[in-house]
């Protein structure tokens, strides 16, 4: 499901500028966080550009998707949304589990992950980090800046490539996350780390 994904971002990425640009985050409803996100646009330490292709995904009917320029892309991404809510859900129950908390202490927190709701806050993020060009080496911009998460948790799945780093907890060194084929690495945010006191870190 997600290697589809990504075949189909691919396909998003390589379609003219005009196209992608019909796509763009701004262009949004309500100025909600859904659309496409070109490179440079995405500034974490507010000065440095970023070098990445972004799709934000948080409505997911056929008019807020590339459909017609990637035919089967809107019923591809609802069907892999349907996983990620339920492993998102079972993951909720553990949490709260460890915590010695109800099952559905979390989950009645999230009723509306990746719905059409006005008050969904989940985003399904692909990203693709373009090649350098030679001529490229030496500018000012970097891959994706140093950040937490705000969220309550992160899913994410790399590919061969990598190239995620964290600081783990009191330590200032980055670490390599390393690459484990079907894999998906668990990021918990800002949120989740103020809901349980810090006893879930938010990881830079």
């Amino acid at each position: 499901q997600i290697k589809k994904a990504w075949k189909y971002f691919d396909g998003f990425v390589d379609l003219t500028d005009e196209v992608k640009l019909a796509f763009e985050r701004s262009k949004a409803p309500d100025g909600e966080n859904h659309g496409y996100v070109s490179p440079g646009m995405e500034r974490f330490d507010g000065r440095t550009p970023e070098l990445r292709h972004a799709y934000n995904i948080c409505k997911l009917q056929d008019k807020f998707l590339p459909e017609q320029q990637l035919p089967g892309f809107s019923r591809h991404i609802n069907s892999l949304v349907d996983d990620f809510n339920e492993l998102g859900r079972f993951i909720l129950k553990a949490l709260a589990i460890s915590l010695d908390a109800p099952p559905s202490f979390f989950t009645d927190k999230h009723s509306f992950m990746l719905s059409d709701d006005r008050f969904n806050l989940t985003t399904l993020r692909m990203l693709f980090y373009p090649p350098v060009e030679d001529q490229d080496h030496g500018r000012s911009f970097i891959r994706c800046g140093a950040h937490a998460d705000y969220c309550t948790f992160t899913l994410l799945a790399q590919d061969s490539e990598g190239g995620l780093e964290v600081k783990l907890r009191g330590s200032d060194k980055w670490e390599r996350v390393g690459h484990l084929p079907g894999a998906l690495f668990i990021n918990c945010g800002e949120t989740m780390a103020i809901w349980t006191d810090q006893f879930y870190h938010a990881l830079v």
